[in-house]
């Protein structure tokens, strides 16, 4: 069965992921600091969180962090530093509504 919520977080992390390949390849000193910084962030985070005890609590696509391997884990880091930098594009532009760019 398709499922239109999970289509819509993929596209999602997808809008995010191009954006911050784009910013790495075309963007400033700064904003690529920043994109690595994220993906540094997100791939520590996952699995600090995985080697916890909480791992078994943290569910992702009905699987929970514990029971996934290394290279899992890192896919699962990687969507959501994609998921944050969409949150942060929206984030932007919503702050920069009225005003001339």
């Amino acid at each position: 069965m398709f499922d239109i919520g999970s289509a819509v977080v993929l596209g999602l992390v997808l809008t995010g992921l191009v954006t911050m390949v784009h910013t790495l390849v075309v963007g400033p000193g700064p904003a690529r600091v920043k994109v690595l910084v994220c993906l540094g962030v997100a791939v520590v985070v996952v699995l600090l969180v995985a080697a916890s005890d909480f791992a078994h609590q943290q569910v992702v696509l009905d699987r929970s962090l514990d029971t996934l391997n290394f290279w899992s884990q890192l896919v699962v880091a990687i969507l959501l530093a994609g998921l944050a930098s969409v949150a942060w594009e929206g984030l932007r532009a919503v702050k920069n509504v009225g005003s001339n760019q």
